[in-house]
């Protein structure tokens, strides 16, 4: 059943353990004590078995910028309408592509996946409503194959047909709690996680090409970053996807490895400002990503045949250099160019 929770009532630990019966309480303590910091407003429950390693929480997050802990517990936080948030966590690779390079647009019931142990820096447009349910990875009750979801960082993760259980769930939390009614929210909660592991292994078991949507949110994250360190993970998470997984998808759409990918779009900008600015050679290089004037020479050479300025005094086609579309190629097969532009270290 579900008991409710007020976590103002009880200390706050500031010590991260590595899991437990208790490490969603705790979680939950951490997280409040910090949105309450930044004015915003909280509601919990707590599913109350022998060992508890469910929490379920209502949260209103202000607008402005937010720091949410690292916390003991994984995080699945679904946005009760749609919403933006830009940011990322302050440490490790994803850290590496700037501190706000993730921009998530999340539409109404879209989920956010945040694992234990990661702390995020958000900026948000405008006051946030959502509900967040922090759960142990390891505990018996987690159902197959979600743990496997819950240990990197998603944006904007979909459940079909998720919206009524989750309004569901929502007017149960905000009921004065009853027996019938605690019962329910207990159903309804653990029937939300059965939908979301069911989701994941759908996802998982698809053919591997990246969505209309993921491609929107990958593209929309290089162009930002193109001038500045952006490492694989922060596209995967991007697309809401491991490592591994993005990998595979991006050379199954195009042909092309990450790396080659952000390769590709760094030598397009590059030829568009050789035609159109009369920047140094030097400073147009480092604009498009490239680590000096000679890095950006070495890639034209060997994907257009001329230096930058050659390039600059002949001119040519910009979509020379092209190796993925603007939009998602079809899924059937990358394009032949796509492949042959790519086929390069």
């Amino acid at each position: 059943m579900v008991a409710v929770y007020d976590p103002t009532r009880a200390a706050c630990r500031t010590l991260i353990d590595a899991g437990g019966p208790a490490c969603c309480r705790v979680a939950a303590e951490l997280d409040a004590t910090a949105l309450r910091a930044a004015g915003g407003q909280w509601r919990s429950l707590r599913l109350a078995r022998a060992d508890p390693a469910l929490v379920v929480a209502l949260q209103l997050t202000p607008a402005g910028d937010a720091v949410d802990p690292a916390l003991p517990a994984a995080r699945l936080t679904i946005a009760l309408s749609a919403t933006r948030w830009r940011g990322g966590p302050p440490s490790g690779p994803l850290a590496e592509a700037g501190p706000m390079a993730l921009d998530a647009r999340v539409p109404r019931f879209g989920v956010f996946v945040v694992p234990a142990g990661t702390a995020l820096h958000w900026h948000r447009r405008a006051p946030t409503r959502l509900l967040s349910i922090y759960l142990d990875p390891s505990d018996p009750g987690t159902p197959d194959p979600l743990p496997a979801a819950l240990t990197c960082l998603q944006l904007s993760m979909r459940v079909p047909h998720a919206g009524p259980l989750v309004e569901q769930l929502v007017e149960e939390i905000e009921r004065t709690p009853t027996p019938g009614g605690t019962d329910a929210a207990d159903a309804l909660a653990r029937l939300l996680l059965v939908r979301l592991a069911r989701e994941h292994a759908r996802a998982a078991a698809a053919d591997g090409h990246l969505s209309a949507e993921q491609w929107s949110r990958v593209q929309a994250l290089v162009r930002a970053r193109l001038a500045h360190r952006l490492p694989v993970a922060a596209m995967a998470a991007a697309a809401g996807l491991p490592g591994a997984r993005f990998a595979r998808a991006i050379l199954r759409d195009t042909g092309c490895t990450p790396h080659q990918y952000l390769i590709e779009q760094r030598l397009r900008r590059a030829l568009e400002l050789l035609r159109a600015s009369a920047e140094p050679l030097a400073d147009i290089a480092l604009a498009s990503g490239f680590a000096s004037q000679q890095h950006l020479a070495r890639w034209m050479r060997r994907r257009v045949g001329a230096t930058p300025a050659q390039w600059r005094t002949g001119g040519g086609p910009v979509d020379a250099c092209r190796a993925v579309f603007s939009s998602r190629p079809p899924p059937e097969a990358p394009p032949p160019a796509a492949a042959a532009a790519c086929s390069g270290p």
